[in-house]
């Protein structure tokens, strides 16, 4: 249960990065890369988890391979935010403090949020078969993916290149 749990909080800083990470690179007008990392790293994830299952390490696989597949996609991230940021990325003082203190108010909410969308999870395991509880879990897991490509898609249209060039 240890290592499960060494795992799953493993998972949570790159999970966080992985999501604002899109937003980043809208913002320095890298959508294609943005893609593909989302796209690397889900692949990344998918073929470890598979391989080892395979092995038969179980259920952990699934934690293994999302945190092999979060770094692979933060991995091919980087070199274009680093890039946008001509290579040198500084601290700030004052804008790190306005983060800290916008955090503090929001982190009881963004874990509230999770908590809520996973309570289900650990409600089930408590009086249905694993293999239900993992179904459901596959599902919750695809509706977000869902979400992600809803995102990435209206990002690409049409409508969104208008409000952007109306915007600038």
């Amino acid at each position: 249960p240890d290592l499960w749990l060494v795992l799953a909080f493993s998972t949570l800083p790159l999970l966080i990065w992985e999501q604002h990470m899109s937003y980043l690179l809208i913002a320095i007008e890298r959508l294609d890369i943005s893609n593909l990392a989302v796209l690397s790293g889900r692949l990344t994830s998918a073929g470890i988890s598979l391989a080892m299952l395979f092995c038969g390490f179980g259920p952990m696989s699934i934690l293994a391979g999302s945190l092999c597949g979060q770094a692979v996609s933060t991995i091919v991230a980087m070199p274009a935010i680093l890039a946008s940021a001509r290579g040198s990325l500084r601290l700030q003082r004052e804008v790190l403090l306005d983060l800290v203190k916008d955090g503090l108010r929001l982190h009881p909410g963004a874990v509230g949020t999770y908590l809520v969308n996973y309570f289900g999870l650990v409600a089930l395991s408590t009086n249905r078969p694993l293999a239900e509880v993992g179904h459901y879990q596959l599902a919750l897991q695809l509706i977000a993916l869902m979400r992600s490509e809803e995102h990435t898609s209206e990002l690409q249209s049409r409508q969104y290149l208008v409000c952007r060039l109306l915007l600038e």
